[in-house]
């Protein structure tokens, strides 16, 4: 099941980023300003996610992953290296969009045609794999439990804490950009905002999904005065880039994988992070539960970040052990960092809004010449 998940990344990420930066050219400034917005909140969230994970000490008390590497020790562990290759997926992607745009456009009207439909069947393949979600995380669950001295109250515990932390991080992260939002454009202007939007995340919150709640976030916006040019661009563009909880979460659960295995957390940890879930966190389909493709690819990233050799092939006990407990708080996690994650692509249209000193003008009726006036004849 893990194995058909990541089979799906790097495919998926070249032609996700591929595309954006592609669009970003097309459509001139604002998707530029609207990226750099995503990217000072996704590291907001990264910062959260990792200073709650430390306040409440995840992944103290899972000795589980470390026995359940020992029993899957063997097979299962070609789709690890994928992980390897993150980077440079990312960047082979943003190379190739810029030099095809730049020197030839001919080429990349074809490659776009091509980016379009291996994102297309990429992200069939996602859903397809996502639909056997339940068994899969029934016998991991099982099988991860059935190891434990003491059963599943064993885990409670452990669980409670990464399942807390990531609350704490989800809500430090939307205090922040309330904080920073409200300084620049008002406490008022924003609450109000916020408020007016409450309707539309309460509905993403129950389907989990940021493509799925577009039918109400984008008639929100609009009926609170934004412009069409902001929400119908920003809302869809950050509903496939913009991952600010999920960013969150899997910072948390990162942090509790290297403390499970005893690993030091430090600087060099939390920068991997950065870079791993910026790079990855592109190519994440908004689809519930979608950030199981990233899970490995950061574990990986922080677990070589902190020491750990992952050219060896019990690591894969290791992340699937771990996979296995966090699939049983995925659910309801994955409500409130959905949520959380259209919070941040609403805030963005607002602050696009309302920065805009450009007025928009309105067209200016085309001026039709007066027919010839008739010659003048005396009596």
């Amino acid at each position: 099941f893990l194995g058909g998940l990541a089979a799906c990344l790097p495919p998926l990420i070249l032609s996700e980023i591929y595309r954006n930066v592609r669009q970003n050219q097309k459509e001139g400034a604002m998707p530029l300003k609207a990226s750099f917005f995503f990217f000072l909140t996704t590291l907001s969230a990264i910062t959260c996610g990792f200073l709650a994970a430390r306040v409440v000490l995840a992944g103290t008390g899972i000795e589980l992953v470390a026995q359940e590497a020992q029993v899957r020790s063997s097979g299962g562990g070609h789709w690890l290296p994928w992980s390897n290759n993150l980077l440079g997926c990312v960047l082979s992607a943003v190379v190739a969009a810029f030099i095809f745009a730049r020197h030839a456009e001919k080429a990349a009207r074809a490659f776009d045609t091509v980016a379009e439909y291996v994102s297309k069947w990429s992200l069939w393949w996602l859903n397809f794999m996502l639909r056997f979600i339940s068994p899969a995380v029934f016998f991991m669950i099982a099988g991860s439990i059935a190891k434990t001295d003491g059963g599943i109250l064993t885990l409670a515990g452990p669980l409670g804490k990464i399942f807390g932390g990531t609350l704490l991080g989800l809500l430090f992260h939307m205090i922040v950009l309330v904080t920073v939002l409200s300084l620049i454009l008002g406490f008022t202007r924003v609450l109000k905002y916020v408020w007016h939007m409450k309707g539309a995340l309460l509905f993403v919150w129950v389907i989990r999904s940021s493509v799925g709640g577009l039918s109400r976030t984008i008639p929100a916006a609009r009926s609170f005065g934004i412009k069409e040019k902001y929400y119908s661009f920003v809302l869809p563009f950050g509903a496939t880039v913009n991952m600010d909880g999920t960013s969150v979460y899997l910072t948390v659960t990162a942090v509790a994988f290297a403390v499970a295995l005893g690993l030091p957390i430090t600087g060099a940890v939390f920068l991997a992070l950065i870079l791993s879930i910026l790079s990855a966190s592109v190519g994440t389909a908004a689809a519930p539960s979608a950030s199981l493709v990233l899970m490995n690819i950061v574990f990986a990233a922080a677990a070589d970040a902190a020491g750990a050799d992952f050219a060896q092939e019990y690591m894969v006990g290791m992340v699937a052990a771990m996979i296995a407990l966090l699939m049983s708080i995925d659910p309801i996690l994955d409500m409130f960092r959905t949520a959380v994650n259209v919070f941040g692509d609403s805030l963005c249209c607002l602050f696009l809004n309302d920065t805009d000193d450009q007025p928009d003008v309105e067209p200016v009726p085309e001026q039709r010449p007066l027919p010839p006036m008739p010659a003048m004849t005396s009596n």
